[in-house]
């Protein structure tokens, strides 16, 4: 009969302790914040970067070809994926866009 009680109390501490499934999601979705975080650190690295060089040369940066002339290699890839970053050229706006989706930034304009 004791055997009853001792099965309950192992049964309840797996059940509120988890499988380490838990523990692996979460580390996982702590995993998954540093990149977009570390992606959107260097996406606004290279905005101010971009609007400095814009500032000094008196020219409008459009081009992926011209971003990557003006900037160094460091800020116009994805630091996690090493993807090159989009520029997007609206009517509107410039976005400077991870490729993989964890961050966008607008470029300011003048």
């Amino acid at each position: 009969m004791r055997v009853i009680p001792l099965l309950f109390f192992i049964l309840a501490l797996t059940v509120s302790c988890g499988t380490g499934t838990s523990s692996e999601l979460k580390l996982e979705e702590i995993r998954l914040r540093l990149e977009v975080n570390q992606c959107r650190l260097v996406l606004e690295n290279a905005r101010y970067r971009v609007m400095s060089w814009e500032y000094d040369h008196g020219e409008r940066i459009v081009t992926g070809d011209e971003l990557r002339a003006a900037l160094p290699e460091s800020l116009v890839v994805c630091p996690v994926t090493l993807e090159p970053y989009i520029l997007e050229t609206g009517p509107d706006a410039r976005h400077l866009t991870c490729p993989v989706g964890h961050e966008s930034v607008e470029l300011m304009e003048e």
